[in-house]
């Protein structure tokens, strides 16, 4: 879905085992602590990617307030 990450519906007790798979870094973190991304947050994601005619691009660049941008399509 996007590169360099993958979704894993897991329970505390499982985080080691998880961690320790050739590959994974870390978890997506908030202060510190695992965080779980909401089940409705992973459908939008699916349902983008499934309308998608083209690889999804997805930038990590902080982008100033104000910046003026286009949508090339949907």
């Amino acid at each position: 879905m996007i590169s360099g990450y993958i979704f894993v519906h897991i329970k505390e007790e499982t985080f080691v085992p998880v961690l320790t798979t050739p590959g994974v870094v870390t978890f997506l973190k908030e202060k510190g602590k695992a965080v779980a991304i909401p089940a409705e947050q992973i459908e939008r994601l699916r349902f983008v990617e499934n309308q998608a005619d083209e690889p999804l691009e997805i930038s990590y660049e902080d982008i100033p307030a104000g910046t003026f941008s286009r949508s090339c399509s949907g």
